[in-house]
């Protein structure tokens, strides 16, 4: 039997849609994290084996690039496959990864075990990361801002709980058996996965591209498609008759199925967002590795230090949860959230170098958890309000690439500017205007739209005229609709009359397509040479 589809509606804020939610939050705590939480056992490693901690420093640099740069990659799978397979795949490579340290932590160097657990754990998280933050707006429409920001907590609370769960474990059982009992518990991933379900829109979209296959798996003449396409959209009233229109948006559409739809750049909006999106993590990340050393040389305990990092992770929680909530039940806009956002971290961070007091570093450590920290809970708000579900994954995919170079330029940006300026107010100031840049970045918005606004409705209402002047007008409506266009010069190009010869009427029906009511020729009623009807029945293809 033929494979049905779902009704694309029936997706939206539904029963299921609580279990898409259980699966996201679930995947969300063991990717994000249990692999932050797991820097626990992995200092006890390094202590029991004698290696200095800045020799594996390095190893929690790149996992984290690389979930967030396979992003692309990930959401091209999930819409050639399904979101359930690619979270399997990902969950075991993750739990591979933890494996890895158990069984090659005696054959070779411990540099080389955590290069492989750092390999290994990046991309499985890759391949969970940007499909679970993705498929959640795809069942939620009403609550889609609570759904993200409660996805998105699970990502705080692991750094907050599972630590003590790790600790427990390597005192009862040791370090050895932890990364094998680790591994294992890192295989709930894939029960996560197995909640998601292919949304119907993807669903529909990947029956579409396997009936266009032949028998040996190579892809049918586009042309074809597009002009059976065409056909179809003229019986059922829905055609156009702008040739240039239909092969503008088939160039486009070539340009556009490729592994990552770079074509989003052309975009200014979406250009802008990614901007923004990647200055945030700049200063974010950098604010939570600055924050501890600056404590430290300011005299300040490490009880107290443990408490500045416990203070953010519960704020993230808070704020994310917070600010998906506002978005949905007061109807409060996400950019302008962002901004605010972006502009109290700025002055937290303007005033941290003159403040070093315990209050005033436990108020800075929880103002970057809650307003920074929170922006994770409104990437996919704020891409949806000017781009649709279709485009949501290969948009956001760009957006982790985006944060991908952003969490590699913190690393280095802190170091640097410590090495070149000797100054922690530079550094400070200098991450305080990455965050008034990014809020700055979101004024540009509201202009851009109303160009767009004004570029398109000048399209239209040029498509409009041109269609009106060479299809003859049928009734008294559209020869009214004339005079509510706007004037055309009258330098424009006359048409040559080899596009005039296709109007040629031969019969008395105007198309093949469109038919008069009556069955004889005394019932119709012309009107300046041509048919005058009050609608047109639709014909089957096989007719014409």
């Amino acid at each position: 039997m033929g494979k049905v589809a779902r009704d694309k509606s029936s997706d939206l804020d539904g029963c299921y849609s609580w279990f898409i939610l259980l699966g996201c939050w679930l995947m969300y705590l063991l990717v994000v994290g249990g692999t932050q939480a797991f820097a626990t056992v992995f200092l006890e490693t390094s202590i029991a084996n004698e290696t200095p901690t800045e020799d594996i420093n390095w190893m929690w640099n790149y996992p984290l690039i690389i979930m967030l740069a396979l992003g692309p990659f990930a959401n091209y799978l999930s819409r050639r496959f399904s979101f359930r397979i690619v979270c399997l795949a990902g969950g075991l490579f993750v739990s591979l990864g933890s494996l890895s340290y158990f069984g090659l932590s005696k054959l070779i160097p411990l540099c080389y075990v955590f290069l492989a657990y750092g390999i290994l754990t990046g991309i499985g998280c890759g391949l969970c990361f940007a499909p679970c933050s993705t498929i959640i707006s795809f069942y939620f429409e009403n609550r889609r801002g609570f759904a993200n920001g409660f996805t998105v907590t699970a990502g705080s609370i692991g750094p907050l709980a599972l630590p003590f769960l790790f600790r427990f474990v390597v005192s009862e059982y040791g370090l050895m058996r932890t990364f094998l009992i680790y591994g294992g518990f890192l295989l709930n991933i894939c029960v996560a996965a197995c909640f998601f379900r292919q949304p119907a829109r993807l669903e529909t979209d990947s029956i579409i591209e396997k009936g266009h296959r032949n028998v040996n798996g190579h892809v049918k003449n586009a042309e074809n498609a597009t002009k059976n396409a065409e056909k179809s959209t003229l019986l059922n009233g829905g055609g156009t008759l702008n040739r240039r229109n239909v092969q503008s948006q088939k160039q486009h559409k070539r340009s556009c199925d490729g592994f990552i739809k770079l074509s989003l750049f052309c975009k200014p909006l979406f250009t802008i967002y990614a901007l923004a999106f990647l200055l945030c993590m700049i200063g974010y990340s950098a604010n939570v590795m600055l924050i501890p050393t600056h404590v430290l040389k300011h005299g300040h305990s490490a009880e107290q230090v443990f408490l500045y990092v416990t203070i953010i992770k519960g704020s993230e929680t808070l704020g994310r949860l917070f600010f998906g909530s506002l978005a949905d039940l007061f109807r409060v806009s996400a950019r302008k959230m962002f901004m605010c956002s972006m502009l109290i971290a700025a002055i937290f961070s303007f005033a941290a170098p003159y403040v070093t007091h315990f209050y005033f570093m436990c108020a800075y450590s929880a103002a970057i958890g809650v307003f920074p920290g929170s922006f994770w809970s409104l990437i996919s708000v704020l891409l949806l309000d000017f781009l649709s579900l279709e485009d949501l994954t290969p948009a956001f995919g760009l957006v982790s690439l985006c944060l991908a170079i952003g969490a590699a330029v913190s690393r280095f940006f802190i170091g640097y500017l410590e090495i070149f300026t000797s100054s922690e107010q530079v550094t400070f100031f200098t991450l305080g205007g990455v965050f008034v840049l990014s809020a700055l970045l979101l004024l540009l918005i509201p202009p851009i739209k109303h160009r767009i606004k004004q570029t398109r409705r000048r399209k239209d209402m040029e498509n409009e005229r041109r269609i009106l002047e060479v299809v003859p007008l049928r009734n008294s409506c559209r020869q009214k609709s004339l005079l509510y266009l706007p004037p055309t010069p009258d330098k424009r190009e006359q048409p040559e009359v080899e596009d005039y010869e296709k109007l040629t009427i031969t019969s008395k029906r105007v198309s093949k397509i469109y038919r008069p009511f009556g069955e004889s020729d005394d019932e119709l009623d012309y009107h300046d040479g041509f048919e005058k009807r009050n609608s047109a029945p639709i014909a089957n293809l096989a007719e014409v």
